[in-house]
């Protein structure tokens, strides 16, 4: 790289978030709760390191981890305190074992309500104790007229659902923990369902003859209102809210763009938790004038935006869980810009320039409001201080 390369930032770097929140621990896959206002990194997709950044959430099941209060099904013992869980903690699990019926094995409980078109994704940590294969979902009540639920096999790592426009996802943690998220179709009425959790056989089937031994631990369930799962939100009495992660660095000597007169490269590697949907536009980067980088309007790509000339790139997705190295090149002398995404060229046009001020507050995973939040992980964040080529971004 050139000698008059801007990699290292400069000045300040603002991190705030109002509330506690919750992360994996990178080192020893834990998981352990970051103080209000202290930041917090995860392994990404690809196996490295970045700082998780989220929006606001709310976790409405209440008690989140005491299964004693949920009810049984059929078939079914709920050991509270019976083992360490994701956290450490020595009885912070709950164990559930079968019985010797042919039955089903299943528990429920937490009430959530829905009005009509509502997605929500719940999420369980789960470790195997004799069982492997588990449904998780809704009960059979007012939202969907039948329950909605999807069969995880966490060994070969399968998830299968019994709506198409349900989702399912499997979390892999250490210490043979893993996190089982399920999401909604949209409530087609308004009204109220418990969440449900079977054991399986080994075909996934709900309803089978129990041995009398096997089953698994549980840890931390959530219900959320988005298309995914974020960090466990802990609740005891009521619901609890976590608020959004905040990130914000100092515009002098770093941001160089100086409304067009300037070249600029901005790089950065990103993954999304999931896509929040074309409405929220989630959010990478953001100035208080004319620059920004987000999820695009009408899809899941790149669109990136200097001046008055915005770039949408259809393709590929940015938001589907995958690590992506994202780009925006202003290149002044040319009056282009143009945006990557894993060292490919997604989109380029001729550059835009507003007759605005100077920019003054440059943003890192949300809008200029804190809104449009980026719901994962962003790392190796770099700016330089002219157009990269294209074998320098492809390398970069």
């Amino acid at each position: 790289k050139r000698a008059n390369d801007e990699i290292a930032l400069s000045g300040t770097q603002t991190f705030t978030r109002a509330s506690t929140a919750t992360y994996v621990d990178p080192l020893d896959g834990l998981v352990k709760t970051a103080a209000i206002d202290e930041p917090r990194f995860e392994r990404m997709a690809d196996g490295g390191v970045g700082i998780l950044l989220e929006g606001g959430s709310t976790n409405e099941v209440i008690d989140s981890n005491n299964f004693a209060n949920w009810s049984v099904w059929t078939d079914i013992t709920i050991t509270p305190n019976a083992g360490a869980g994701p956290d450490g903690q020595a009885t912070s699990a709950t164990l559930l074992t079968e019985g010797v019926q042919t039955a089903v094995h299943s528990i429920y409980g937490g009430t959530i309500t829905f009005a009509v078109g509502d997605v929500r994704t719940f999420s369980i940590f789960v470790k195997p104790n004799g069982r492997t294969n588990f449904r998780f979902g809704s009960s059979n009540n007012v939202p969907w007229g039948v329950g909605k639920y999807a069969t995880f096999d966490v060994v070969a790592g399968t998830v299968t659902t019994n709506d198409p426009a349900a989702k399912g996802k499997i979390d892999i943690l250490p210490n043979g923990w893993y996190r089982l998220q399920f999401t909604t179709p949209p409530a087609t009425a308004a009204g109220v369902t418990n969440i449900e959790f079977y054991l399986a056989d080994a075909a996934g089937n709900a309803t089978y003859l129990g041995d009398g031994v096997s089953g698994a631990y549980i840890y931390g369930v959530q219900s959320e209102l988005l298309p995914f799962a974020t960090s466990y939100i802990p609740t005891t009495t009521t619901t609890v809210t976590r608020a959004a992660d905040a990130l914000e660095l100092s515009v002098a000597g770093n941001l160089l763009w100086a409304n067009g007169s300037r070249s600029m490269s901005i790089m950065m590697d990103a993954d999304a938790l999931g896509d929040a949907g074309s409405a929220y536009w989630q959010r990478l980067l953001t100035t208080d004038q004319s620059l920004f980088i987000r999820r695009g309007n009408a899809d899941a790509g790149l669109t990136t935006f200097a001046g008055n000339g915005p770039l949408y790139a259809t393709t590929p997705s940015i938001v589907d869980g995958a690590a992506h190295r994202i780009g925006l090149i202003v290149d002044a002398a040319a009056g282009l810009t143009s945006s990557w995404v894993d060292g490919v060229q997604a989109a380029s046009g001729v550059m835009g320039v507003n007759a605005k001020p100077v920019e003054s507050r440059l943003i890192i995973g949300s809008g200029i409001n804190g809104n449009q939040s980026w719901f994962g992980h962003i790392r190796n964040f770099r700016i330089y201080d002219r157009a990269l080529t294209d074998a320098e971004i492809a390398a970069a």
